[in-house]
């Protein structure tokens, strides 16, 4: 059994992976794909670095395998094909961000 003492605290610290391939382009990222391994659920945040997430380009998660996304409220524009041929069955698609998502699943 393991048991701290009282005066004692727990702390861990962890990188930061990235999960997305990315570009920073006028002080706002434009994602690219994924950085290193394929994910079937994906949550694009509204931040990466500090700048806000305002695009996703052509194809970037074409072919990959995607069922759920969900969506930055910065989101801006999203590429042609960007989420095509996925097995997507769920996505969260902000107010704001409708038009950019027009026809891109």
């Amino acid at each position: 059994m393991f048991e701290a003492t009282k005066d004692r605290e727990l702390v861990a610290n962890f990188e930061e992976v990235a999960v997305f391939q990315y570009d920073i382009e006028n002080d706002e990222v434009i994602i690219t794909g994924f950085a290193d391994e394929f994910f079937q659920d994906i949550v694009i945040p509204n931040e990466i670095k500090g700048y806000p997430v305002t695009g996703i380009n052509n194809m970037a998660f074409y072919s990959k395998g995607i069922k759920s996304v969900n969506l930055p409220e910065t989101l801006i524009n999203v590429g042609a094909y960007a989420f095509g041929s996925n097995a997507l069955t769920e996505a969260t698609i902000p107010n704001g961000a409708g038009k950019a998502c027009n026809g891109k699943y």
